[in-house]
């Protein structure tokens, strides 16, 4: 008789460490379910914001794009609209800043795959946007100091004219 409680017991015990195993299995499964839509929903809400930040820098793009190829481009009007473009470059410069430093909860959480397909491409379309923000602008400042440095070269030639200092980028 003894020997058929131990049994009993034995086998009474290993189904609960079987069936406290299974909970603990499916408890995990449901949390990490869990996790995984928070951060689609953050992905969601994230890529709004960044998206709006996109549209702001793009717009100031426009504005920069414009003064450069307004009369500003000639020489002799060039430095009447300097400090327009250093504003111009400033904002472009502080956007660009803004969206580097503060994305970076959507950069960790675009790192993985998820089984929505909206999430998926928002992902992908923020890693691409994202990278060409920095290429862009850089090439932008390039295409400007370029022009400052011709202008610079025309003013030592032509007497009357002040030189304009180049742009430089500041990362903050």
């Amino acid at each position: 008789m003894n020997k058929k409680v131990v049994i009993v017991l034995v086998v009474i015990l290993v189904l609960s460490l079987i069936g406290f195993g299974i909970f603990k299995f499916t408890d995990s499964i449901k949390k990490d379910q869990e996790e995984v839509k928070m951060k689609m929903q953050n992905i969601s809400k994230n890529y709004d914001t960044f998206n709006n930040q996109i549209d702001t820098f793009n717009d100031i793009r426009e504005q920069l794009a414009e003064l450069m190829n307004s009369g500003s481009i000639y020489y002799a009007n060039f430095y009447k609209n300097a400090n327009k473009i250093t504003e111009v470059l400033n904002n472009y410069n502080k956007i660009r800043n803004e969206i580097v430093n503060g994305n970076k909860e959507l950069i960790e959480d675009c790192k993985s795959y998820y089984s929505d397909y909206d999430i998926n491409t928002m992902c992908s379309t923020f890693n691409e946007s994202y990278q060409n923000v920095d290429e862009v602008i850089k090439k932008d400042v390039e295409a400007y100091n370029q022009t400052v440095k011709k202008y610079n070269e025309w003013t030592k030639k032509n007497k009357g004219f002040k030189e304009i200092k180049e742009y430089v980028l500041t990362d903050k």
